[in-house]
Formats: C-alpha cells, structure tokens, sequence
C-alpha cells in the first residue's frame, strides 16, 4: 500500500511525500524480514529503487546514487542479479549527473563484476548493455555520441532504401512482372547489408579507439 501511494505521489510530483512513503514501505519490509517473511527483501528493494527514483527526479542525484547502491546491496543478498546490475547502472548513472566521475566509474564497475557472475543468456536479458553504454558515455563522451550518430545513419540509411524501393516498384504500374519486382527485392536487400556493413566497419573503428 506504501508503495502504491508513493508512486502516485512521484506521479504528481511530490517528491517528498513520495520519499517518505518509500521509506514506510522499507519499515514495513523489515517488520516482515524480522519474521522471516519470503517476499520481505524484495519488498525492502523495491523501496530502495522507489526512493532513489524520486530523489532523481527531484534533482538530487547524490542521495539517489546512495538510495540505488542500497537497492543493489538488497538485490545481491535475495540474490536477484538482474537489479544487481540494474542499481549500480543507476547509481552510477546519477554520480555521473553529480559529476563525480571516479565514484560512478566504480558503481558501473561493480554492475561489471555482477554481470559477469551470469551465464551470457541470461546477461543479455538484463540492463548491462546499457550499463556499458553509460561507462562508455562516461570514458569518452565524443566518440559515444558518434556511436548513437552512426545507428542514426543507418537506419536512414534502411529507410531511404525502402523508399527508392517502393518507388521504383510502383513505376511497374498494376501487373508488374515478378523478375522486376525480384530485382528490386535483391538490390533492396544488398542495399540494406551494405549500409549495415558500413554500421558495422565504422563502430568497430570508434570502440577500437
């Protein structure tokens, strides 16, 4: 009930109200710890994460680095590595907007470590591609802005394609014959492949540097 009533403050932007709720939540889940209750430390993590986002989001990025490492310590202890990883990405991600650069680079480091406990399946399920993304953002802020810009090349690259496709198609008029249409399936195709080999050459060559 705590945390369905801090969430509506967070939704209407109370953010202290919300903090307060989050923190009876995390009262209530060690009243249910204390009595061995299963579902108590995902109760208490889940007021960790639900404190630390509306500290975020009042713009208090320090206190919410601490609420999101708490919310991994919890998550390590149940253990629950997919929000392991999930709250050290976020405490990093918030030390990073309170520009302390050395302590994000250690909670990313530590996601690091988490993630790599994990099978590689499972890895992907979780938000450690945008941890890496976040630690790259973090050592070189030029070149993952270049990153973000050649996925933006690309799939225009895709999206022009399709329609000089679809134009050349509709030239066919009504009863187009099917080697043309193969044709222009084929070209479509290579097209595509080209501009994702292009992708492809031109992160390899970012991430090498």
């Amino acid at each position: 009930l705590h945390l369905a009533v801090a969430g509506a403050h967070l939704k209407e932007q109370h953010y202290g109200e919300a903090v307060l709720r989050y923190r009876r939540a995390r009262e209530c889940a060690l009243v249910a710890q204390a009595q061995q209750h299963p579902a108590a430390n995902d109760l208490l993590m889940q007021g960790w994460f639900g404190e630390a986002g509306a500290l975020l989001a009042a713009k208090q990025p320090e206190h919410a680095a601490q609420a999101y490492a708490e919310a991994a310590q919890v998550a390590a202890s149940i253990p629950n590595p997919l929000f392991v990883i999930e709250g050290r990405r976020m405490a990093g991600h918030s030390l990073a907007q309170a520009h302390q650069r050395e302590q994000a680079l250690q909670q990313h480091l530590q996601g690091v470590a988490a993630a790599r406990e994990m099978a590689a399946p499972d890895r992907a399920m979780t938000t450690f591609p945008l941890l890496l993304q976040n630690l790259l953002q973090l050592e070189d802020p030029r070149r993952a802005t270049q990153l973000a810009t050649r996925a933006d090349d690309y799939q225009k690259a895709v999206a022009d394609a399709h329609v000089r496709a679809e134009h050349r198609a509709a030239k066919l008029g009504d009863a187009p014959a099917r080697d043309a249409l193969d044709s222009i399936d084929t070209e479509l195709l290579e097209q595509c492949e080209s501009a994702f080999a292009k992708l492809v050459k031109e992160r390899e060559q970012l991430i090498a540097g």
